[in-house]
């Protein structure tokens, strides 16, 4: 079973909780599950909208999670949601993930350097392609890495269901180490087709992409009736 939370939060009340960078927000939200200690592995998705007056900030979790002591009274919203909900043939996804790829170095007489760079992806037909393999349904071989399942969809993409994509801005953090980074992000919004069940619920609780820990990953759903 799952829980779909959403907290809406003015920016003062947002930078009150420590909303200052996508690592401190992480931290944040683990206050929805004090119960929990926080060396455990993560069991939730992320996704945080920031607006103009506002942050709203998604939470998919397998645990109930509870109001967090820095969440103003009236912001916290959760429901169940159903194992029906799951289902459906087709659905509108709205989905922010971090599509990389990765370069190979390699020094003057051609020989690997290290390891590989791993650079975001900007243009559409990249952001696009990436997208499909992360859907696709092939046979699996034995002692295939976690990060080569696919997905259980495919996406419908005509006249009538255009598959919208933006570049979104570049998200910075400091890390536990002090380290600074940053992530770039890309926004999907259309129709998909589920091809695979099992897969595309795996991949509804696991979401999609890399640093799914610092807000990205999370599909949004609503079934096309």
């Amino acid at each position: 079973m799952n829980w779909l939370t959403q907290i809406r939060l003015r920016t003062f009340d947002a930078y009150k909780a420590g909303f200052t960078d996508s690592y401190s927000i992480h931290k944040a939200l683990w206050g929805c599950f004090p119960s929990s200690a926080r060396e455990q592995k993560r069991d939730f998705l992320t996704r945080i909208d920031p607006t103009e007056h506002e942050f709203h900030v998604w939470l998919l979790s397998k645990r109930q999670p509870e109001i967090p002591t820095w969440c103003p009274e009236g912001s916290f919203q959760t429901k169940k949601i159903p194992a029906s909900f799951l289902e459906h043939a087709r659905y509108y996804f709205d989905l922010v993930v971090n599509p990389t790829k990765a370069i190979v170095v390699r020094d003057a007489e051609g020989v690997k350097q290290g390891r590989s760079k791993r650079v975001p992806l900007i243009k559409d037909d990249d952001l696009r392609r990436w997208l499909a393999r992360k859907g696709e349904v092939s046979r699996i071989r034995e002692g295939s890495p976690p990060a080569d399942i696919p997905g259980g969809f495919r996406i419908i993409e005509d006249e009538n269901t255009p598959l919208d994509i933006m570049t979104i801005g570049k998200s910075y953090f400091t890390g536990r180490q002090g380290n600074a980074g940053v992530h770039g992000g890309a926004r999907f919004r259309g129709v998909l087709q589920v091809t695979d069940r099992a897969q595309f619920k795996r991949t509804y609780n696991e979401g999609i992409g890399s640093a799914k820990g610092f807000g990205f990953g999370l599909l949004l759903l609503a079934p096309v009736r």
